[in-house]
């Protein structure tokens, strides 16, 4: 057996009377004491200890007999020492004092075992004391005095645990004080754990029946139930208790992934095993410096929402996230799974564009206009970032990213630059020029022709500035002469006179605005018979390009041209058309840029204006009525030299007698108010095709390329473009079909001049074969026959350019087409609302008709429904009809003519593309675009509905859990949405619901999804 070493002190023995023998061992007769009366005095002791209170008399003591130098432990059942022998017992005498004799084999140890309770019969209990050990040698007597000992030593007692608490942790958990209570406990107690990654700090004994211990759980520690034991000093280990590891907090995505220097919002983490509970700013801790983290909100077992503010000089990288759940301690780092990203300290700005029309530069804008400021290094959101226009903040802000931002131009803006300040460092300037208000109302007529008594008068007042259209005329001061009235409305003096007189008077006009304006002003009257100074009025439009048609407005020009003349800054013109009160004619090569006189001779008598001419761009053809002259030679061998336009071949629709009364018409038109429309169905021999002679021959020697805008007609043919010069040489350069195939709605060709070469058989008989560039009288188009056609094509605006890049187009015309600047947006499903925006689009007290047309490829007209209209901006829906695909979108407006009210004037405008994506949806349904929506494009998603008389909206947005990402309430039907949650945070890709609603019954207005995309 195994002794059970108890320690105990060596007192010295007194050896006395030893006899040495010799031979076998034998047994040897040994008196113990332990005695006061001993010298020294030896007696036992209680557990009060030795110099305390004696044992008392009549305590068990056992005498002990040992082979070895190691007292054996008292066995827990029995009181047998382990491994030694009991000789023989006895009890004390009296207090303290012991006295026996036993004999003892030679050369063994004996040694005396007193116990304070236990009375030798049945378990041992209580404290007990054993002697010192002494070899008894080889005599025949030996008297042992132990040196005096006390009974303090605990019998073994087996501990009994009943509970622990906290009974559960989690992995990580780290210096957790446990407390286990039970019965038995005593000093010296240790306490256990099953299983492994749980190591036990410390252990502190406070009762028999408390113990507390310090633990540390590791990360790796596996979950699940553990055995807890205690076991006492030399006793059996206690039955057993449960205590458990719980999963610890572990993150294993962040959203966003990524995040700014200086960034301050929400990041939610994903993950397993967080515990709901009080999570404070301390439960998550981000590694390395320079995240704060100001509170976690518990969403679920598998959400928390960390709510975070990054330094501006956070170090850039990756991040682990250490979590604590709040409950049982656990404790886990994830990987890296949140990376900073380095803000440069300096925001830059590369361009400006309108927000209306993304990827357009600008630079220039009016006051409330939106602009988007395109760069890098902005931040993904706002926080204390701050714009200025010249030094006016920038108050109204519709979309922040670090690449895009939109805003309103500010009340108070001046030109200047844009600048851009984050985290108090400021970008580079951008220019922007801010738009100055319209200039003031004035009365533009300078003078007035000479009337002739007898003869007609017909003269428009002209106004300019202020605030169009001009809603009034009046004479204030003065009067006409007889026989002449003024049209309030139109500013037209119309009538014949019937006295010779000189009238001075001053006219007024109100503008829109109620602004007025006055001018002095007189007319002359001439006797009958008297020829009166021709007189110009006005010119249009009033900067023209080279080649360009202007017309001149005014009175006294003669009923036909005769020997009368016009020229154009001092270069002389041959006018298209000429009538008494108006002249169409093409500005010559050979003016020079800038400023350029105007004047109109008839029978020696002048009259003046003046233009401004860009050389840029010089036209062959605009079809406004002042290019085409008349043909020398018969082109299309009728007998008769040819005027106008002439066509050849067969299938060319119109054909040579109409198409220069047909050919020009205004749903052509790409630029200005007309354009040619033509169709070409002729499938056999070589092709056919139409043509022109200019009006005056054009220098196009320092061209580099030959221009023009064609809407194709889906045919499969090509078509050679030919020129010709002062003697008949035609040079031509070929399209072909792909290229025209590939245009988009109204689109430009433009060919290389020194793809132009000589074509025999378009040249005249006996033309040299050398072109001349700087006489170019006539054109041509020529159709190479493979395939037929029942749609119409349109050709504008046949110009030449200088350079890779064509200039802009010319000026807006000044007349009284409508004109298309803008259309939002461009490109939807049908039934989306569209505003149109412009000028000359008139109101209902100036017009009798007004319409927007949007025209197919096949030449089919669909009329819009219009929702409000005015002089500059129209508010329609695409109509629900549409297929999908491209259409031209057309203005129509038609009024009375000024001179004869029973004259109806019409007006289409210039064409605006706009594609449809989708059918018009069912009622009850969103109209949602672009889709699928991408939130990182910098485009915001644009939903419509019908509200139908709702003015009070709820618009809300789920996710597919049904959980709600965004609430917002409305006054109309559309919005716009960011692809962000009511928190600012970006939304992942998946399809998103809408439902619509009326907040004052909770009625449903409209449904639908969004596909969210990011790619």
């Amino acid at each position: 057996m195994i002794k059970k070493v108890k320690s105990f002190k060596k007192l010295l023995l007194t050896l006395l009377a030893v006899t040495l023998l010799t031979g076998a061992a034998n047994a040897l007769a040994v008196t113990v004491s332990c005695n006061g009366t001993n010298s020294p005095a030896n007696q036992i002791y209680n557990s009060t200890g030795i110099g305390g209170t004696l044992l008392s008399a009549s305590k068990f003591v056992q005498i002990i007999q040992s082979t070895d130098t190691t007292p054996g432990a008292p066995d827990p059942a029995t009181g047998i020492p382990a491994g030694d022998s009991v000789a023989s017992t006895g009890t004390l005498a009296t207090a303290g004092n012991f006295s026996a004799s036993v004999n003892i084999t030679t050369s063994n140890h004996v040694y005396i075992r007193a116990w304070e309770t236990w009375n030798g019969t049945g378990t041992p209990t209580g404290k007990y004391g054993t002697s010192e050990l002494k070899n008894v040698g080889t005599g025949f007597t030996y008297t042992f005095k132990p040196a005096s000992f006390a009974t303090t030593i605990d019998m073994p007692v087996q501990a009994t645990l009943t509970t622990i608490a906290p009974n559960s942790r989690g992995q990580g958990a780290q210096s957790q004080s446990l407390t286990l209570t039970g019965s038995n406990f005593q000093s010296g107690a240790t306490v256990q754990i099953s299983g492994s990654g749980i190591t036990i700090n410390s252990t502190t004994v406070n009762t028999a029946t408390q113990i507390t211990i310090n633990v540390n759980i590791d990360t790796a520690a596996a979950t699940g139930a553990r055995n807890v034991t205690v076991t006492n000093p030399s006793a059996e280990a206690s039955n057993t208790a449960t205590f458990t590891i719980n999963a610890g907090p572990l993150a294993t995505s962040a959203n966003p992934a990524t995040a700014d220097q200086g960034f301050t919002g929400n990041v939610v983490l994903t993950g397993t095993n967080f515990h709901s509970g009080a999570w404070a700013a301390t439960n998550a801790v981000f590694s390395g410096s320079g995240i704060t983290v100001n509170s976690v909100t518990f969403n679920s077992a598998t959400q928390l929402t960390v709510n975070v503010a990054i330094a501006a000089g956070a170090t850039a990288g990756a991040r682990t996230v250490t979590l604590t759940n709040p409950d049982d301690a656990g404790i886990l780092t994830s990987s890296a799974i949140l990376t900073i990203n380095t803000v440069s300290t300096a925001p830059t700005i590369t361009r400006l564009e309108q927000t209306s029309a993304p990827g357009v530069p600008i630079t220039s804008a009016s006051i409330g206009d939106g602009i988007s400021i395109i760069g890098s290094n902005f931040g993904a959101t706002q926080g204390t970032s701050t714009i200025a226009i010249n030094g006016t903040a920038v108050t109204a802000f519709y979309y922040w990213s670090a690449g895009k931002i939109d805003i309103a131009v500010p009340t108070g803006a001046t030109s200047g630059n844009v600048v851009v300040t984050v985290n108090s460092v400021a970008s580079n300037g951008q220019p922007l020029t801010i738009n100055s208000a319209p200039p003031a109302l004035s009365v533009s007529t300078n003078s007035l022709p000479n009337g002739t008594v007898g003869v007609t008068f017909n003269q428009t007042l002209q106004a300019s500035g202020g605030t169009a259209p001009y809603t009034s005329w009046a004479i204030t001061v003065g009067s006409l002469p007889a026989g002449l009235s003024l049209n309030t409305s139109t500013g037209m003096i119309s009538g014949t006179p019937t006295t010779a007189q000189t009238a001075n008077f001053t006219v007024q006009v109100t503008d829109s605005a109620a602004m007025t304006a006055i001018k002095a002003l007189s007319i002359v009257i001439d006797p009958a018979g008297v020829v009166t100074n021709p007189n110009i009025s006005g010119i249009n439009p009033a900067t023209a390009y080279l080649g360009q048609s202007i017309i001149i407005s005014g009175a006294n020009f003669g009923a036909s041209k005769g020997a009368s003349t016009v020229s154009i800054g001092g270069v002389s013109a041959l006018p298209a058309t000429w009538s008494d009160t108006s002249i169409s004619v093409a500005v010559p090569s050979g003016v020079a840029s800038g400023a350029a006189q105007v004047v109109v001779s008839v029978a020696g008598k002048t009259g003046s204006s003046s233009i401004s001419v860009d050389t840029s761009r010089t036209y062959l053809e605009d079809f406004e009525g002042g290019c085409v002259g008349n043909w020398t030679i018969d082109n299309n061998s009728d007998g008769n030299p040819d005027s106008g336009y002439y066509a050849f071949g067969t299938g060319v629709d119109p054909n040579n007698s109409t198409i220069t009364a047909n050919g020009p018409q205004a749903e052509a038109a790409k630029e200005g108010a007309r354009g040619m429309k033509i169709k070409y169905s002729y499938t056999s021999d070589w092709g056919g095709g139409w043509g022109a002679a200019l009006a005056n021959q054009i220098n196009l020697s320092s061209a580099d390329k030959i221009n023009l805008y064609v809407k194709w007609d889906g045919s499969s043919n090509d078509v050679k473009i030919g020129l010709k010069d002062a003697d008949g040489t035609s040079f031509a350069a070929s399209v072909t079909n792909a290229t025209l195939a590939a245009l988009s709605g109204y689109g430009q060709v433009s060919l290389d001049k020194s793809s132009f070469a000589y074509d025999k058989d378009g040249s005249d008989t006996g033309a040299d074969a050398s072109f001349d560039w700087t006489k170019v009288g006539s054109y041509n188009l020529v159709y190479t026959t493979k395939g037929t056609t029942a749609n119409y094509q349109y050709i504008d605006s046949i110009f030449a350019s200088t350079g890779s890049t064509p200039p802009p187009p010319p000026p807006p015309p000044t007349g009284d087409e409508p004109v298309i600047t803008a259309i939002d947006p461009v490109i939807g499903p049908a039934g989306t609302k569209m505003t149109i925006t412009g000028y000359n689009f008139r109101d209902k007290d100036t017009s009798t008709t007004r319409k927007v047309q949007f025209i197919s490829a096949a030449n089919v007209i669909v009329e819009a429904s219009i929702i409000s209209w005015e002089s500059t901006r129209i508010v329609l829906t695409v109509p629900a009809a549409l297929g999908t695909g491209a259409y031209d979108v057309k203005v129509l407006v038609e009024f009375p003519s000024a001179s004869d009210p029973s004259i109806i004037r019409s007006f289409y405008s210039n064409p605006a593309a706009f594609t449809v994506t989708a059918t018009a949806p069912p009622p009850g349904t969103i109209i949602a675009y672009p889709t699928p929506f991408n939130p990182n494009s910098g485009n915001p998603l644009k939903v419509e509905f019908d509200p139908g008389s709702a003015t009070n909206i709820g618009v809300y947005l789920f996710d597919m859990t049904a959980k709600l990402v965004k609430r917002d309430n409305i006054s109309v039907g559309q919005f716009t949405w960011d692809g962000r949650d009511t928190y600012g945070m970006p939304v992942g890709d998946g399809v998103f619901l809408v439902r619509i609603v009326n907040n004052e019954n909770q009625s449903l207005i409209a449904k639908g999804k969004i596909l969210v995309v990011k790619k």
